[in-house]
């Protein structure tokens, strides 16, 4: 990332906005939280269903 030109801060924040989601996506799945259907118009893909 450094040979891209990001910064320290930069590069710290992009680790930081990965781990956040990482853990949002975690917690859902232990809760069982779905999206609601408006955003998947066809259901859950199949590639995600469980």
């Amino acid at each position: 990332m450094r040979d891209a030109g990001w910064t320290d801060e930069q590069i710290a924040e992009a680790a930081y906005d990965a781990a956040l989601f990482n853990l949002f996506v975690r917690l859902a799945d232990t809760f069982g939280i779905e999206p609601p259907a408006v955003y998947e118009p066809n259901g859950i893909p199949l590639a995600a269903a469980p």
